[in-house]
């Protein structure tokens, strides 16, 4: 599993100065907090999605949120109240269509994680073929299932940051991604045989 939290080094000002100064409309800030984010949010809704395209317009429609807010408070920690807009945005998003997928297309440039340069052919295509397991089995999930998985193991949030996006106690958000975990190792066993 990847860790897709963007790098920050020291000479980078925080996700959560920077949102500061998105509040006050610095354009450059912004760019920046759209470089370091674009990935894993796109990311995150194709996990849910399976759609490319749809992810990268959910994606940019977050960043239209993150522009146009006035309510960011820096207390809260910024990738928390991301995952939040997204999170939300992908509630609506379900809501509209009245469905969930059950395949999911190839995912080119933002890959669930990347081969090794010293992959050989063989490892490559058992690489490619795991993650369409993996895609196959997350899309059967219920909905909140696959959302609080996607948050803990792909986005790598922490278990109280899981149930400030959701709405729900922690405790609450360590059963479902443990049934999630179960669940998603029965629907991989199902789909190896």
């Amino acid at each position: 599993m990847t860790n897709s939290t963007p790098n920050q080094s020291s000479l980078h000002p925080p996700d959560e100065a920077l949102m500061l100064q998105v509040l006050e409309k610095n354009q450059q800030a912004f760019n920046l907090l759209v470089k370091r984010w674009k990935h894993p949010l796109v990311n995150y809704f194709y996990r849910q999605l399976g759609e490319v395209e749809r992810a990268e317009e959910l994606a940019q429609e977050v960043f239209v949120k993150v522009w146009k807010t006035k309510k960011y408070q820096a207390q809260a920690r910024f990738s928390t109240w991301l995952y939040r807009l997204a999170y939300h945005l992908l509630v609506d998003h379900w809501r509209s269509q009245g469905r969930r997928p059950t395949q999911f297309e190839p995912l080119e440039d933002t890959a669930l994680e990347l081969p090794s340069p010293a992959a050989g052919p063989e490892q490559l295509a058992l690489q490619a073929e795991t993650r369409q397991h993996l895609q196959t089995a997350l899309a059967t999930l219920p909905v909140q299932q696959r959302q609080i998985l996607v948050l803990s193991k792909f986005e790598d949030l922490k278990y109280s940051q899981i149930a400030e996006i959701v709405g729900c106690p922690d405790n609450q958000v360590k059963v479902q991604v443990f049934r999630a975990v179960q669940n998603l190792g029965k629907k991989l066993k199902e789909l190896i045989r």
